[in-house]
């Protein structure tokens, strides 16, 4: 019974491998809430393919912290909303966090997992987090 034992450890110590990834970020409602500001390009055409974000493929967190975002939304052609995430619970339509966008329009939003948000107000869908970070040990 104890080989038996000792032998069903072995086979999952071979099975079970250390994490080679892990999320480059993590926020929580505390780091969320507050005054944000989008830069929101233009709609752009799809014609069959995705559009272009600044990511490369495959991704890494390196890749993004080179991200150039005035060359992924050109301020010239960007609109720029200010909106307010709040800690203020609604219950009307329906139990939802508020947000305000910059002419006082009232909205929600909620966290996405552990990485972002999403807002819905003024009629837009937009999603945010917190994507200003830098590498610890960059791998140069």
């Amino acid at each position: 019974m104890a080989a038996a034992k000792a032998l069903a450890a072995a086979l999952a110590s071979l099975l079970a491998r250390p994490a080679g990834a892990d999320l480059p970020i993590h926020c929580t409602l505390a780091d969320a809430v507050g005054e944000w500001t989008f830069h929101v390009g233009p709609a752009q055409p799809v014609n069959g393919e995705l559009p272009a974000c600044g990511h490369s493929l495959p991704n890494s967190v390196e890749s993004m912290l080179r991200i150039n975002h005035s060359s992924v939304v050109p301020p010239s052609a960007a609109e720029t909303l200010s909106i307010t995430l709040t800690e203020e619970i609604a219950e009307q339509p329906e139990r939802h966090l508020r947000a305000r966008d910059g002419s006082g329009a009232e909205g929600m939003w909620t966290m996405v997992y552990d990485t972002g948000f999403e807002v819905r107000v003024g009629g837009r869908s937009l999603s945010g987090g917190v994507y200003d970070y830098a590498a610890l040990c960059p791998s140069n």
